[in-house]
């Protein structure tokens, strides 16, 4: 329905405007959430390299040292 449609673009724009460093994506038929096996709350942690090789991916929420090795990966990643 439009009114869940619009629901839905709002709480999107909510998390772009609190995280804005962040890429989300918008799969209305699923296909990446069942491709990358996110289950039902459809989110994950992906970090890359230059090439879209995966590095490091999560489903779950990072403990604290979980989350500095992933930003040092990303500082090693972004580094030209």
């Amino acid at each position: 329905p439009k009114i869940r449609t619009m629901e839905i673009i709002n709480e999107l724009e909510k998390n772009k405007r609190i995280h804005p460093q962040a890429t989300i994506v918008v799969d209305a038929k699923g296909q990446g959430v069942m491709e990358w096996d996110l289950g039902k709350a459809g989110r994950g942690l992906i970090v890359t390299d230059e090439q879209g090789v995966v590095k490091y991916f999560s489903r779950q929420a990072l403990s604290e040292a979980e989350l500095a090795s992933v930003m040092e990966l990303v500082r090693a990643h972004s580094k030209s």
